[in-house]
C-alpha cells in the first residue's frame, strides 16, 4: 500500500531533499495505525531492518494511544537524524500517559510499558490546547 493512499485527510508532507522527516494528520480511525506504520517504515528505508521494526511497534503504541484517549484526529511527526530517529505523536487531550503494569491477561494498558522498556528516550510536551508524546531510538553508526 503506498502511503498517498494511506493517509486519508492529509498529504504525508516530506522534509526538504536531503532532510529525513515526515509529518502528517491522521483521521482518528483504524486506519490511522496501519497509515503511521508505512509512514514510519518508508521513512526509515535504510535503516537496519530490527530498528525499522522497533519504531514501527513504538509508533503503532503512540497512535493507539492517540486514537483510544486522544478523542479524534492527531498528527504524526517522524524525524530521522544521524544518530536516532524521533516519533511524536500530538492530540487534543490534556492526559498524560503513564507507565502501568497491568497484572493477568488484559488485553490493554501494555503500550507506554513497551515504549518505556525499548525507548532510548521517550516524554511528552504539553502545550496549551494539545499535547505531543514523543519516543527517540538511537541509531548505531
Amino acid at each position: 500500500m503506498g502511503i498517498g493512499t494511506a493517509i486519508r485527510n492529509g498529504p504525508v508532507q516530506w522534509g526538504r531533499p536531503g532532510t529525513p522527516r515526515a509529518t502528517c494528520r491522521l483521521a482518528g480511525d483504524a486506519g490511522s495505525v496501519r497509515a503511521a506504520r508505512a509512514v514510519v517504515r518508508d521513512l526509515m528505508v535504510g535503516e537496519p531492518i530490527e530498528v525499522q521494526d522497533v519504531a514501527v511497534l513504538l509508533a503503532d503504541e503512540l497512535v493507539t494511544n492517540a486514537l483510544m484517549h486522544g478523542g479524534g484526529r492527531f498528527s504524526l511527526a517522524i524525524d530521522l537524524g544521524h544518530d536516532r530517529v524521533r516519533v511524536a505523536v500530538s492530540d487534543r487531550s490534556p492526559d498524560v500517559p503513564r507507565v502501568i503494569h497491568p497484572s493477568g491477561d488484559g488485553e490493554h494498558g501494555r503500550g507506554m510499558a513497551i515504549i518505556d522498556a525499548l525507548a532510548s528516550a521517550w516524554g511528552t510536551d504539553q502545550q496549551p490546547n494539545y499535547k505531543v508524546v514523543w519516543f527517540e531510538l538511537a541509531l548505531a553508526r
